[in-house]
């Protein structure tokens, strides 16, 4: 895997961690529709994460 999809996918990590971490803020305050807009946003992020990285990033063949 080449530098620039690692700095990519570490870009996509950093804003899915601060989705979740966004989500755990606005559920400790009481805004129930923003934590969960923020978790289904993770989660469709991590998703999308692991299917790009499956499709850019194939096996080498032996």
């Amino acid at each position: 895997m080449t530098t620039s999809f690692k700095i990519m996918f570490f870009f996509v990590s950093l804003f899915t961690m601060g989705c979740f971490a966004l989500g755990s803020v606005m559920m400790a305050q009481g805004r129930g529709w923003l934590a969960t807009l923020f978790f289904v946003l993770a989660v469709v992020m991590t998703g999308t994460g692991f299917v790009t990285k499956r499709r850019l990033a194939r096996p080498q063949s032996q």
